[in-house]
């Protein structure tokens, strides 16, 4: 039949500078593209980084890289990758 592709869930860990705004500018990004949120964690590093752990629902492999790449340019990220949860 003609049943769209659901897709599958995902999880992807951001490494960013602390600064403020960096979770919302994450948030608007992924909301921009129409990504459905799941989860979402942020922890403070003692760095001066932090973590932003996120489950999202993706289309495909395609689409999950597209959004890697526009995660990556969010000023002061520096580190998106996938992770197993």
């Amino acid at each position: 039949g003609g049943a769209k592709q659901q897709g599958f869930k995902t999880y992807i860990k951001i490494t960013a500078v602390d600064r403020q705004g960096v979770l919302a500018d994450v948030s608007a990004l992924l909301l921009g593209m129409h990504v459905a949120m799941h989860a979402v964690s942020a922890k403070e590093l003692r760095s001066g980084s932090c973590t932003i752990n996120l489950t999202i629902s993706v289309e495909n492999i395609e689409h999950l890289k597209n959004i890697c790449q526009k995660l990556d340019r969010i000023p002061g990220v520096y580190r998106v990758e996938r992770t197993n949860g």
